[in-house]
């Protein structure tokens, strides 16, 4: 009797550990995924993340964020050009998502700094039979309708099976129900020195966060700006910052009860109030800058430094300064030539009617000279580009003079 006691106790303490227990793990399960069409190591290696993840019965489309490179990757399997393949295209947002001219499409919003996972996703089913093409949408009939045409065909969606959004939230529900959120207490509201509470909860989830996935000596008190500005990142400030004041609230009815009762002096009493108002007006302030859409992130965040070239100049918005320096380039390319064969003929004319054998050769000198400019004005982008590639500066397609 006393054995089959110690056993069940056993396996209840074991039950209980796993169910407290939160590890890296608990945020995602590699396994959840299916590893014949997903190849990354980097996902079990914990140096990258699964973002959105679409599947069916054989596509599938994956789109992961590296912690180490800082870059996106979408990867996916297709059953195209004759064979099973296996597809991936890798580097900094604007380069691996656009919203025309690339093989991978998305919708604008879709941004670096805040990212979420689309609804559907696309291979071409194009009669070419490529698959080298990937479309995202939110509403499943940007793709079809925007995206498709003759040599492309997003047909069938695939559905979104991931969203870390979800998983985020579940991890923080496990991270902060556990034994965080039970740390919350009059003792804790009384002797917090600097008022931020809930801020130092968020930093320590940052943290907690980011040595789940990094061991390659990132800053642990970093995330990305899109988990940051995510839905799941206000859903937790929310959490915690109204689970502050709520204790808040319960310590100033409390102190209040406390000091009707005489059991603690008026000093106490006012020093208590006023810690308390102090930290529900810090937290409610704290938890204001969380929520705000128009935060800045970026600005601190150096795993996402990232200053896309169409954020300055927009080349194809009319009126922006790309757009401007496109319109005169354009129409200096149409001047410049006009200009060398005016000058030209006029220092032609010049050498004939005057039988200057002198002039004549000074003509097509400058001729020469202006013809050289005049190729030069077309070579501009090209050297532009080259000189930016030297120095190791990639533009995005579209974002440079033609």
């Amino acid at each position: 009797m006393k054995r089959r006691i110690l056993v069940i106790m056993l396996v209840i303490g074991i039950l209980a550990f796993n169910v407290i227990t939160v590890n890296a793990d608990d945020f995602y399960d590699v396994d959840d995924f299916d590893t014949d069409y997903i190849f990354d190591s980097c996902v079990k290696d914990k140096t990258c993340m699964v973002v959105c993840n679409y599947a069916t019965s054989t596509p599938q489309v994956t789109i992961y964020y590296d912690f180490v490179d800082k870059e996106w990757r979408v990867s996916w399997y297709s059953a195209g050009r004759g064979g099973k393949m296996y597809d991936s295209k890798t580097g900094k947002h604007n380069h691996v998502f656009s919203d025309s001219g690339d093989a991978i499409y998305i919708p604008k919003k879709h941004t670096n700094n805040n990212f979420t996972c689309p609804n559907y996703a696309y291979q071409d089913e194009s009669f070419t039979n490529s698959h080298n093409e990937i479309c995202f949408d939110n509403n499943g009939k940007w793709c079809k309708e925007d995206k498709s045409n003759f040599a492309t065909d997003f047909k069938d969606s695939i559905d979104k099976k991931y969203d870390f959004n979800d998983e985020l939230k579940t991890y923080f529900d496990l991270w902060y129900n556990n034994d965080v959120k039970s740390s919350l207490s009059c003792n804790s509201i009384y002797s917090e020195e600097n008022n931020e509470i809930a801020k130092n909860l968020l930093d320590r989830f940052k943290g907690d966060m980011a040595n789940t996935f990094v061991f390659n000596g990132a800053p642990a008190e970093q995330l990305p700006s899109f988990i940051i500005n995510s839905s799941s990142w206000n859903y937790i400030a929310s959490t915690i910052g109204d689970d502050v004041v709520e204790v808040a609230n319960g310590c100033h009815s409390q102190t209040e009860q406390a000091y009707a009762n005489g059991e603690i002096s008026a000093e106490v009493y006012n020093d208590r109030i006023n810690k308390i108002k102090k930290i529900i007006e810090v937290t409610e302030t704290e938890i204001a800058i969380q929520l705000d859409p128009n935060k800045n992130e970026a600005s601190t965040d150096y795993w996402n430094q990232e200053i896309e070239c169409e954020d300055i100049f927009e080349f194809d918005k009319e009126g922006s300064v790309g757009w401007m320096l496109q319109t005169i380039f354009d129409y200096i390319k149409v001047i410049g030539p006009v200009i060398v064969v005016l000058l030209s003929a006029i220092d032609f004319i010049k050498a004939v009617v005057g039988t200057d054998e002198k002039a004549m050769k000074e003509a097509q000198s400058k001729l020469i000279i202006r013809l050289v400019a005049a190729l030069a004005l077309f070579l501009i982008p090209t050297l532009i580009q080259l000189l930016l590639n030297f120095i190791n500066v990639t533009l995005s397609d579209g974002c440079y003079l033609k």
